[in-house]
């Protein structure tokens, strides 16, 4: 055990030797997508590898730091200020193999379902999007939906010009109650974006985030302790008016997509700030849903490419 912590010791104080230095505004952004991208994120996988949630002490730093407390925090701050300074519309995407699904028309056939999650108290939909879909041409354009029998809006991304998060609860008593965020967000401007939306019944919080950046949050009341229930059912591109169907022309989404993934959990902002900086699909993969799992769940004239984030 010393042995392993002198050693934990001795990474960590060599991770903070080589101290962060951010290229200034004048500097070319080829800079930081290259050497200073690669050292950061060669000290964040170690940050995270060396400060597993799951270890139950701290390693003490020189100069009165510890690992969990101080690295991640500085780490952060970096991430955060490579992102200001070089915004995503400057950076190198990553993927060099990656899959997109293009949908191309507004129709009731074109669309990605797979089936099946656990009962969620918690819950992260991440997502890259290319769109120049327009809401007085399409109506309601749905991104992503889930629903079980009881409630088909169980939870949903949809865009009425602004993005937003809907989610319906059964009570047994009162019907479905059935609520919508409502934020100035847009992204039907052509370019790539990537998009994840967390959820959590503790307090029914959730957040937006566009491209790195927590763009809006807020509390749905009547989702507070209540779970998304399970086995329900997945589509990528339409709102389900019944499990799996029931879908309208004017609620299909138009659009390159690649990437999509779920997670039962709520994703740290600095987890989804480096996943934006990356659409390689493969990765970092969903433990509910990843995007191989829609993939194999194409449906009518969707055609699967290689994607042109790359």
């Amino acid at each position: 055990m010393a042995f392993e912590m002198t050693i934990a010791n001795s990474v960590l104080t060599f991770v903070f030797f080589f101290t962060f230095v951010l290229p200034t505004s004048s500097q070319s952004c080829n800079i930081c997508q290259s050497s200073f991208f690669d050292e950061l994120k060669i000290k964040s996988d170690a940050a995270t590898l060396l400060c597993s949630p799951n270890k139950a002490a701290y390693i003490n730093l020189p100069l009165g730091k510890s690992c969990c407390e101080s690295l991640s925090k500085e780490l952060e701050k970096s991430w955060y200020s490579y992102n200001k300074l070089c915004p995503s519309a400057k950076r190198n995407k990553q993927c060099p193999s990656a899959m997109s699904t293009i949908i191309t028309r507004q129709s009731t056939v074109d669309y990605a379902i797979s089936q099946g999650a656990p009962q969620m108290n918690e819950v992260t939909m991440c997502f890259w999007v290319k769109t120049k879909q327009l809401k007085q041409v399409t109506g309601n354009a749905h991104y992503i939906s889930y629903a079980v029998p009881l409630a088909t809006n169980q939870i949903y991304v949809m865009s009425q010009t602004n993005l937003r998060l809907g989610i319906c609860h059964h009570n047994s008593n009162l019907g479905n109650s059935h609520s919508l965020s409502s934020h100035n967000i847009t992204i039907n401007d052509g370019l790539w974006h990537h998009i994840c939306v967390t959820w959590q019944a503790n307090g029914g919080r959730y957040s937006f985030f566009k491209d790195g950046n927590k763009v809006g949050n807020g509390a749905i009341p009547d989702s507070v302790g209540k779970p998304i229930p399970g086995q329900g059912t997945w589509v990528l591109g339409q709102d389900q008016d019944s499990v799996g169907g029931g879908f309208e022309r004017f609620q299909s989404a138009i659009g390159e997509f690649t990437g999509v993934n779920v997670w039962d959990k709520v994703l740290s902002s600095f987890e989804i700030l480096k996943m934006s900086t990356n659409c390689k699909a493969g990765g970092p993969a969903g433990n509910v849903k990843t995007w191989a799992d829609f993939l194999s769940g194409i449906k009518g004239n969707a055609k699967i490419g290689k994607a042109t984030c790359c």
